[in-house]
């Protein structure tokens, strides 16, 4: 299996990838962070509607972006909780987390659980088996010096192990639209 996740919700992952998803059926997963969708970078709640009308899915990757290791109890709650009312208020089903840095320990694991998450996605490299924890989700990092033949070999890899391939991607502006 693979997966293409888009990280943080910017504007290019409508503007530059859905055309591309959209045109050879592919879906995705796009993880946003709530607060910045009426930010200029970023996919406003408008995008985030074609994007699920269209079947892909919307989670969550918290309020403001913040290192959740560096937070109180109280403030980790709000970045995690809140974050997911407010996606759910606006119709979307938010069942996955993405750990904002790849930062996790067993508090915020368990503050993921606690707010009824089903899995989350780390910033651990790597590949996942039915024994992968699905609060510990691996992934590959796709930025813009990772080539074409890098990503091939990766799902190569994963077709012939039969392993669980999600590829991690960001800001995905084209260089002459950059």
């Amino acid at each position: 299996m693979i997966t293409l996740n888009f990280d943080d919700g910017f504007k290019t992952s409508i503007s530059e990838a859905y055309p591309i998803l959209k045109k050879y059926h592919i879906l995705a997963t796009h993880f946003v962070i709530s607060d910045y969708t009426s930010f200029y970078r970023y996919m406003d709640l408008n995008d985030l509607k074609t994007l699920k009308d269209a079947g892909h899915e919307i989670q969550n990757h918290t309020k403001t972006h913040k290192n959740l290791f560096l937070l109180s109890i109280s403030d980790m709650q709000d970045e995690i909780g809140e974050s997911k009312k407010v996606l759910q208020s606006q119709g979307f089903t938010t069942t996955a987390f993405n750990y904002p840095y790849g930062a996790v320990n067993n508090l915020v694991r368990a503050k993921v659980i606690e707010n009824g998450f089903i899995g989350a996605r780390s910033a651990i490299r790597g590949f996942n088996t039915k024994n992968t924890d699905p609060f510990m989700l691996k992934d590959q990092f796709v930025g813009e010096d990772v080539s074409f033949d890098e990503v091939k070999t990766l799902i190569d890899n994963a077709v012939t192990n039969k392993t669980w391939l999600i590829l991690e991607l960001h800001d995905v502006a084209s260089k002459e639209n950059a």
